[in-house]
């Protein structure tokens, strides 16, 4: 799918307006629509880093899935038993990563919410539906990549102290380095500030090249909008589209 097809897809599918001068085709028109931000320069993404399109499941994913699949199993029965922090205490259940556990991109997202923690997954209900969306927008769908929240306990409080997230560190390390993806998605304010140490302003962490340290590998990350925030805030669906262009470079 050309780039102007992707921007045309993502609008529709979040609902986006297009508006359209009168005689001219919707892609003479629809690219200035979305707005650019300049980006600071940043270091190019080397050709290994670069994503193929989950169209279809090379054999070689397939291979080892059954690898992934038993270690990620091993990881989920570790955290589900965890009472490390206080944070147990309050939990109606652990919530674990779900999708791919050969995936090449994981999504991480804040710590779970009331409902979630009820329902017992992430993106539960209408922030479920808008992620897909947003990942159908680029030929993706939920099962090809990996989602996990960088805290595995609803919080019972307003706020997850630093100890907290420092306890629940590991879980999450144990996931990345199990997967070893290619590209790591960060999805909101607190998880971008933890896992990049940031004291910017969000735009500014989302506009900054950023790496994690997986298994001694240098893993490119980007950051954008989680999907409660954008159901908050709908205005900055165009922002996200910016980021996930970033990332599909």
């Amino acid at each position: 799918m050309s780039a102007m097809n992707h921007n045309l897809e993502y609008l529709r599918l979040l609902k986006i307006p297009v508006w359209q001068v009168r005689g001219q085709e919707v892609s003479e028109t629809v690219e200035p629509l979305i707005y650019e931000e300049v980006l600071p320069a940043t270091e190019s993404i080397t050709a290994s880093a670069i994503m193929p399109m989950m169209d279809d499941h090379p054999q070689e994913i397939q291979s080892v899935s059954n690898i992934a699949t038993a270690l990620h199993a091993q990881a989920v029965t570790s955290v589900e038993n965890c009472t490390a922090c206080k944070l147990h205490n309050g939990r109606t259940q652990v919530i674990t990563g779900k999708g791919s556990p050969a995936a090449k991109i994981v999504v991480i997202t804040e710590a779970p919410t009331f409902n979630e923690d009820v329902a017992g997954e992430l993106f539960a209900e209408e922030a479920g539906k808008l992620f897909e969306n947003i990942l159908k927008s680029i030929g993706y769908r939920m099962e090809d990549v990996y989602i996990t929240p960088y805290v595995k306990c609803a919080p019972y409080q307003l706020f997850i102290t630093e100890a907290e997230e420092a306890q629940c560190h590991q879980h999450l390390m144990n996931e990345l380095n199990e997967i070893q993806p290619q590209k790591v998605l960060l999805l909101g304010r607190n998880v971008a500030k933890y896992l990049l140490k940031a004291t910017q302003s969000f735009d500014a962490v989302r506009n900054q090249s950023a790496h994690l340290n997986i298994l001694d590998k240098a893993v490119s990350v980007y950051v954008s909008y989680n999907p409660y925030q954008l159901l908050k805030f709908p205005e900055e669906k165009r922002k996200v589209w910016n980021d996930i262009k970033k990332m599909m470079k």
